[in-house]
């Protein structure tokens, strides 16, 4: 049987919100070892190597600060991005030479493609790439990055993308052909019944990142009338990330006026499921975005959407009609958007919701995965 090494800076190793952003990584990997053999190459507090339901994961030692949220144009953030690079580096050589790797899947294009194309060079195997919307619409618009994107991507056996816009962009800059791949995971089943009255359960789950757009939902919520807030039992806004100071200042200054706002921390699978279906509607109040992961966790719980129109998120919900979008993403356009929602039926989405669910496969993923590279 053929192995194949995933490197991904993104996989659960117990800490906060390691799982909620690399469960569907692990879903992946479990999946893909039914067909194959897999190993997992990802960062950890420390360097170690374990046994982890049959797959072999390395990890290559980072420091507190979450990779993600390392800024390579910035000095003070140098010496760990060098060392991060460097441990990320021999940790997938190391791998790559142990399991005797037929193959690399790098997520994503970087740093992983990076370290997947040297291994695969140096050891004379194949490698491919999966993008995520922060490699090509965030790093991939400095000249430096985005010629990295480019070579890296080029090099690669195949190229996958999370999203059917992003692929097209992933196609441009590679001059490759690229498929579309979802992200998406397993959640524990729930029992939900959807309301068809008000007032409604609101929801957000997801990183307090610029990106994510967590402070245009927070001042959308400002701009709501107290006739809308009477259409809403309760506003539950999970996570964690740089933007941590302003979502408590903000959700501290809604709660001290009596409204329903609460936080939470990072949602692990069970707590994300819990969440999703309690929520009568998720907020996906996004700047950059192909097709998120909670997206397909929404559509797997049956719990119809609000966002914002960026990347391929109006084209999934018009063509599945899942929930609705705002007109662009400012706060007004959110805030019209919700009050919009809270005077539809979350039950008028039920239907489209149940047909959806089979586009939103890991099964289908790691078979499609599986299928390209010729397994």
């Amino acid at each position: 049987m053929s192995h194949v090494t995933i490197v991904s800076t993104s996989y659960p190793d117990g800490h906060g919100g390691s799982e909620a952003a690399g469960a569907f990584v692990a879903d992946f990997a479990k999946e893909l070892s039914n067909i194959t053999e897999v190993s997992i190459v990802a960062p950890g507090r420390a360097g170690t190597f374990s046994n982890e339901e049959g797959i072999e994961v390395f990890r290559f030692r980072t420091r507190s600060t979450p990779l993600s949220l390392l800024r390579p144009l910035h000095p003070m953030d140098w010496p760990q991005l060098f060392s991060v690079m460097s441990a990320g580096h021999h940790a997938v050589l190391k791998a790559v030479r142990r399991t005797h790797a037929a193959h690399i899947l790098a997520l994503w294009s970087l740093p992983s493609g990076l370290w997947a194309r040297h291994a695969a060079n140096k050891y004379r195997i194949p490698y491919s790439t999966w993008s995520l919307g922060s490699d090509i619409w965030s790093l991939g618009r400095i000249p430096l990055f985005k010629r990295l994107l480019a070579s890296v991507l080029a090099g690669s056996d195949c190229c996958f993308a999370d999203g059917i816009a992003l692929a097209r962009d992933v196609e441009r800059l590679s001059g490759r052909e690229c498929d579309y791949l979802p992200s998406c995971r397993t959640l524990p089943p729930r029992d939900k019944s959807p309301r068809s009255t008000p007032p409604y359960r609101l929801a957000f789950l997801g990183r307090w990142h610029h990106n994510k757009g967590v402070d245009i939902l927070l001042d959308a919520l400002f701009l709501l009338s107290e006739n809308d807030w009477q259409s809403i039992e309760e506003i539950r806004i999970a996570g964690g990330g740089p933007l941590d100071s302003r979502v408590r200042e903000d959700c501290g200054r809604l709660e001290s006026t009596g409204l329903p706002v609460s936080m939470r921390g990072f949602a692990d699978r069970d707590a994300a499921a819990d969440i999703l279906s309690w929520a009568d509607y998720l907020l996906i109040p996004s700047r950059i975005e192909s097709i998120p992961v909670i997206l397909s966790d929404a559509v797997q719980i049956g719990t119809p959407i609000i966002s914002t129109p960026v990347g391929d998120i109006p084209d999934v919900l018009a063509r599945h009609g899942i929930g609705l979008l705002s007109d662009d993403t400012s706060a007004a356009s959110l805030a019209r958007a919700i009050r919009t929602a809270l005077q539809t039926p979350p039950t008028s989405f039920h239907r489209n919701l149940a047909k959806a669910q089979p586009c939103f496969s890991i099964t289908a993923a790691a078979r499609q995965f599986a299928n390209r590279i010729h397994l």
